[in-house]
């Protein structure tokens, strides 16, 4: 680096950067200089960034070398405040420590076998937001479905003698549902019902010939019969005159 000659008092420190960022750069002063350039007194400085001032010679070389720029202040580094949060958790923790001490045990669980069972936990009823279906079903197995008619053969007309009626009643009734169409048809108490799947009478098939024979039989075929007791109260022979069989 060129120096240059300035016959001028000196009397503070100087900062010196060049312009590839050296740091350790050095400078020639030179005071009271003649024509032929002698040099009276030689100064070298180490250039301290961090207390470097910067005063007259940087009015002297900003426009021929611009090698003295002015450093920024150095930021002062800002200490993060805690979070609010974990500052919570350690008073929470502090607070639990205190109530219920620190040598606190936790109860095990005894298990007395190696398999494992899932427990029943909570299951609510389902909340539709709309119905699956637009009307409601009908039910299809009414007391006029329950009792299809009264049978009037000889082996029936016998039962009467006993407080007994038979109906042919639908195969998917039971004796609940039989008990109760014949109370509200015919307004009578009845004490006991049994019921009969009479043989589904048709066609069998031969094991030596292997063909299928008819079968002549009279009856229903695979009817369901209901034997009706009534109850004392009432008499057989006046309620079956009553709906007609006699």
């Amino acid at each position: 680096m060129n120096t240059m000659e300035h016959s001028l008092e000196i009397d503070t420190e100087v900062g010196l950067l060049d312009l590839n960022g050296n740091t350790k750069a050095r400078l020639n002063v030179y005071f009271g200089a003649e024509a032929n350039h002698t040099k009276l007194n030689e100064y070298s400085y180490d250039i301290n960034l961090k207390r470097q001032r910067v005063n007259i010679f940087k009015e002297l070389y900003k426009n021929e070398c611009g090698l003295f720029t002015k450093m920024a202040p150095k930021a002062k580094k800002e200490v993060p405040a805690p979070p609010k949060a974990e500052a919570t958790a350690k008073s929470l923790k502090a607070k639990k420590a205190v109530l219920n001490g620190i040598h606190s045990h936790k109860e095990k669980k005894i298990r007395t076998s190696p398999t494992f069972r899932r427990p029943k936990t909570l299951r609510l009823r389902r909340q539709p937001k709309y119905p699956r279906k637009s009307a409601p079903r009908r039910n299809k197995l009414d007391h006029y479905a329950i009792i299809k008619l009264p049978l009037t053969t000889e082996s029936p007309m016998k039962k009467t003698e006993d407080n007994t009626l038979v109906f042919i009643v639908d195969v998917k009734a039971n004796k609940h549902q039989i008990k109760q169409a014949v109370k509200k048809l015919y307004d009578i108490d009845v004490a006991k019902v049994n019921t009969l799947i009479s043989p589904l009478y048709g066609v069998w098939t031969s094991e030596e010939t292997s063909a299928v024979l008819p079968l002549e039989l009279k009856g229903p075929d695979g009817e369901k019969k209901a034997y009706v007791r009534l109850a004392p109260d009432y008499d057989a022979l006046h309620v079956a005159n009553k709906i007609g069989i006699i």
